[in-house]
């Protein structure tokens, strides 16, 4: 028996989870717990991640703390560390860019426990971008990593890590998506709305980003939904967002969401504006443009197809595309067929096996 811990943080992570969960059930030999670390930005938002999903949480960490970097890493080590020492894993996933991820990967191999990376190898060349930071540390601390493209895996071997431990097996992301798709009837086509995400810190820690943002899809006149993250919530109760909102009469404001209920927005709506990694690739494979409000790029084979624009959080860039950006033509399948759970949890036994 092959146990794995999987340390899950953010809305990214509980997705995988879901893709996971449904894999190791076909696999007798596997055992995966799933811990909470409490990264995500309130209670709310990790309620409403896990709803409806049935994922078997094993434990949630009770002591997160978020107010500096110090914070967030000492509990996220402490708490990670005690976890490993507690369940004595074969591996430990580092599940996409965030802190629990690069955390978990330092946490594991401090203890001398191989790590797996999932989503390995995106670059955007930009260092101060946090998810950047993560995902490059996290990259080459661990002992296998799984990249979703095929520009990722050669990005980790120009930094010098071994093509034996890069495994491009399909982005899981698919699986989860197809998932929910099935189990709740959704079917995509271009509705009446767009939808509006921002959760960044380059948007949400400056008004006035935040500001031209909100004016660019209000000029633009179009009916969008708009689910707000808790920390984007906060900035708009005041200065320029709050003016900014006053004005856009066409914006319509949301809690926060779901997985679930993210999917059918996603599915339904006409154009997907964000500054989400993974909300853009779900709007790849539901077949809708992409406008991206930040100005690093990550997935470059996206730009290339023409079915996203990046316009940053230049106003008459966010109204242009809003009107004008009708992309057209084939829409190859960049991440994979929607079955690469089952083969990542399959390489890592197979690694394991191969070590011991």
């Amino acid at each position: 028996m092959v146990r794995i811990l999987s340390f899950v943080g953010t809305r990214p992570e509980i997705i995988k989870s879901l893709a996971f969960h449904r894999a190791a059930k076909n696999i007798p030999e596997l055992e995966i717990l799933f811990l909470h670390t409490g990264q995500n930005f309130g209670q709310t938002m990790a309620d409403c991640f896990w709803e409806g999903l049935e994922i078997p949480l094993t434990e949630s960490n009770p002591n997160f703390k978020h107010e500096t970097p110090g914070a967030i890493a000492g509990s996220l080590l402490d708490y990670m560390t005690s976890k490993i020492d507690e369940y004595k894993p074969d591996v430990v996933i580092s599940n996409t860019d965030t802190h629990s991820a690069f955390y978990a990967a330092m946490a594991a191999a401090n203890r001398k426990v191989p790590v797996a990376h999932f989503e390995g190898g995106i670059r955007c060349e930009v260092r101060t971008n946090p998810e950047e930071i993560n995902r490059r540390l996290a990259d080459h601390l661990s002992d296998w990593i799984f990249p979703i493209a095929d520009g990722d895996v050669q990005f980790l071997i120009n930094e010098g890590i071994s093509k034996d431990k890069i495994f491009n097996l399909g982005d899981i992301t698919l699986d989860a998506l197809n998932i929910v798709l099935k189990e709740h009837d959704i079917v995509p086509q271009s509705g009446d709305y767009d939808l509006l995400t921002t959760h960044r810190q380059e948007n949400t820690n400056d008004p006035k980003r935040l500001a031209r943002i909100l004016k660019g899809v209000a000029d633009a006149g179009h009916k969008t939904v708009f689910p707000v993250h808790p920390r984007t919530r906060q900035m708009l109760d005041s200065g320029l967002p709050a003016e900014a909102l006053k004005q856009a009469t066409n914006i319509e404001i949301l809690p926060p969401q779901g997985y679930v209920d993210m999917v059918r927005l996603a599915a339904g709506c006409r154009k997907v504006i964000t500054d989400s990694g993974g909300l853009r690739r779900e709007a790849y494979m539901l077949g809708k443009p992409v406008i991206s409000l930040v100005w690093f790029v990550w997935f470059k084979e996206m730009l290339k197809l023409g079915f996203k624009k990046s316009v940053g959080a230049d106003s008459e860039k966010i109204t242009d595309a809003i009107l004008n950006f009708n992309p057209q033509g084939e829409r190859p399948p960049l991440f994979g067929d929607g079955n690469a759970a089952e083969r990542i949890l399959r390489k890592i036994i197979e690694k394991v096996s191969d070590e011991a």
